[in-house]
């Protein structure tokens, strides 16, 4: 379109129709008076029409125009980035008929100024702005993929639209988790609290639109009860007699080394006498050790294991008695 500034308006692709249907450009003048450019393929041709809703009830049976007419294109076409151009003529007629050699209208107003252009955004009258020709996002994300789950329940990660929110709930619906997949689509999230009773998670993504997409879901680690912890030995490093030491032995050495075996990873809290004197942790190999610190006092001692899991589920061990004897013997006498 040529302007009467001698400017030139180029829409690309405007008049193709697919299956979202066609696109109508109407051109309004100063007046109000609406004309409608009818086949531009066979050369401009200009209809007057009423309204624009002539068009939208249309189905372009009776025109060549395709498919239905999209409001929001329509409107986008009527105001958007000022393309309101001005078709004037000198006559009356309904319909005027331009060849491409015809001058650029004038469209100043009577007093011979330009016409007002302060309202680009094609506000009607009563303030309202038609459609965007911005169509809206409506498709959802894609389900997350790839999901793990940390072996302690503590971390969700996998894959999704990249800069979409991704959403974790518990098997009641609660939140657990959120947090956004970066620009590669990569997600990591920390929960709220450790999953770790085989909880079924579900996991959604939802883009910045709004659109929420199908869910996937991930089964939580059963982390099951510790195995029970067994004492199987005490280690005297006192001299003059020292190994190892089994239940119910006597020894000189008040703190001694205990020996055992649980569950790899299990934490192992060590009673004396019903009174916690320390933990340790099962290796990776089944066994774990603990050294006395505080000196026992002499008798009979009693130990046991507990060992609790990330649960805080608990099993313990049997008793493991030792009897402390740091005395000397008198001197024999010669009677």
């Amino acid at each position: 379109m040529t302007l009467h500034t001698c400017e030139s308006i180029t829409i690309k692709n405007f008049y193709v129709t697919n299956y979202l249907g066609a696109s109508q450009l109407v051109l309004a003048e100063n007046d109000g008076t609406l004309w409608w450019v009818e086949n531009p393929q066979a050369g401009l041709h200009f209809e007057q029409i009423a309204d624009i809703n002539e068009l939208l009830v249309t189905s372009g049976t009776s025109h060549e125009a395709g498919g239905a007419v999209w409001p929001w294109v329509l409107a986008g076409a009527v105001a958007a980035g000022g393309i309101a151009a001005i078709a004037s003529s000198g006559g009356g007629d309904s319909h005027h008929h331009s060849d491409g050699d015809n001058p650029p209208p004038d469209n100043t107003n009577p007093d011979g100024n330009p016409p007002d252009n302060s309202n680009p955004g094609g506000s009607n009258p009563n303030g309202n702005t038609p459609g965007s020709s911005n169509p809206v996002d409506t498709t959802p994300p894609l389900a997350p993929g790839k999901l793990l789950i940390s072996a302690d329940g503590k971390t969700v990660s996998g894959e999704a639209e990249a800069g979409s929110t991704i959403t974790i709930k518990d098997p009641s619906g609660n939140v657990v988790g959120e947090g956004k997949a970066d620009s590669d689509g990569k997600f990591s999230i920390d929960l709220t609290a450790p999953q770790i009773s085989g909880e079924q998670l579900t996991v959604t993504a939802t883009d910045d639109a709004g659109n929420t997409g199908p869910s996937a879901t991930i089964d939580a680690p059963n982390i099951p009860l510790p195995d029970t912890p067994i004492i199987t030995a005490a280690i005297d490093d006192a001299a003059p007699l020292t190994g190892t030491l089994s239940n119910n032995q006597f020894t000189n050495d008040n703190t001694p080394t205990l020996e055992g075996t649980g569950s790899a990873g299990t934490v192992i809290h060590i009673y004396a006498n019903g009174q916690e004197i320390g933990s340790t942790t099962v290796d990776s190999s089944g066994s774990w050790h603990f050294a006395i610190t505080s000196a026992l006092a002499d008798g009979e001692n009693h130990f046991t294991a507990i060992a609790t899991n990330v649960k805080g589920e608990s099993s313990e061990s049997a008793r493991f008695s030792l009897t402390i004897d740091t005395l000397s013997p008198d001197a024999p006498r010669v009677e």
